[in-house]
């Protein structure tokens, strides 16, 4: 029985987001197709709005009771905010609906952090320095060539509009960049008192508890495909590099990682620009927190 509700409560998570989409979308096919008569559509329309009407106010409230208990366990305005909004809509859309807020909130961040120290408790590793020396000279290219263009419209075609496009599009490219530079600063790896933090820019961020690892290593794998966070059901592998992996992490599956859902983990692997003071920081928090950690930086 307490199965059979877990599965029907899962059920309903998956289903939930996608409701208000589904309704909107029939609405506007009733609207459009013109294949009822107008009375018709006129209830039809009233039931699918009160509908609407109903099933938004129950997101809206799981929404907000969602986003208050997360900032009660300690998660950030931001993922607190992700998980309110995936009880309205898709996950992943609420995901793309946050990269660029999150990127200016990054750049903020970055101007407000020089000289600004981090608290005793908590140990920060970067990665990603090939990407991210690439990124700041791509900024300074998208800046460079921006100026240059707009000053050759402004010669050629002085007063048309599309020099404020080609402005606003270079000023929206260079945001973007500085937004994905500023955020691999901002948001590197953490060791708190709690656990390991391993993100990945503004995309993704997994809490690994102490007591989920069993060991960690320093490696060397390649990561082939795109960067960002990776699921290998087959091998029960997760992996989250830029580049190649040179940390690996093992890990219980007996303890549920949040943000890997329901996929059965042995292994995470990751990048840091500094793996062995990572794995030796990992052993050092091994001494003061009740979890076994076998480490190896062979």
């Amino acid at each position: 029985m307490g199965e059979t509700v877990v599965k029907s409560a899962r059920a309903w998570r998956r289903v939930a987001p996608w409701l208000l989409p589904a309704l909107v979308l029939v609405e506007a096919m009733l609207v459009l197709t013109g294949r009822i008569g107008l009375g018709v559509a006129v209830w039809i329309i009233l039931a699918v709005e009160s509908l609407l009407l109903v099933a938004a106010v129950i997101r809206i409230v799981a929404a907000v009771r969602r986003f208050n208990n997360g900032r009660a366990e300690g998660a950030d305005r931001w993922r607190a905010a992700e998980d309110g909004l995936g009880e309205m809509i898709p996950r992943k859309a609420v995901k793309a609906i946050l990269i660029e807020p999150r990127m200016l909130a990054c750049i903020g961040a970055w101007i407000r952090s020089f000289g600004k120290p981090r608290p005793d408790n908590v140990e920060s590793f970067r990665y990603g320095a090939q990407l991210r020396t690439f990124v700041g000279v791509l900024v300074v290219v998208v800046l460079v060539e921006g100026a240059l263009i707009d000053l050759i419209l402004a010669a050629v075609i002085p007063g048309s509009a599309w020099i404020w496009v080609v402005l606003g599009l270079h000023v929206y490219g260079a945001m973007w960049l500085m937004g994905l530079l500023a955020s691999m600063y901002t948001r590197p790896h953490l060791l708190t008192d709690t656990g390991l933090v391993v993100r990945d820019s503004v995309f993704n961020e997994l809490s690994v508890p102490y007591d989920a690892i069993l060991g960690v290593a320093q490696v060397d794998h390649p990561n082939s495909g795109r960067s960002g966070l990776k699921l290998s059901p087959a091998d029960r592998t997760a992996v989250m590099a830029y580049g190649i992996a040179n940390v690996e992490i093992s890990l219980r599956e007996s303890v549920s990682i949040k943000d890997l859902g329901h996929v059965p983990v042995r292994r995470l692997r990751i990048s840091v620009d500094d793996p062995a003071g990572l794995v030796r920081a990992i052993d050092e928090r091994s001494r003061l927190y009740p979890f076994v950690i076998h480490s190896s930086c062979d």
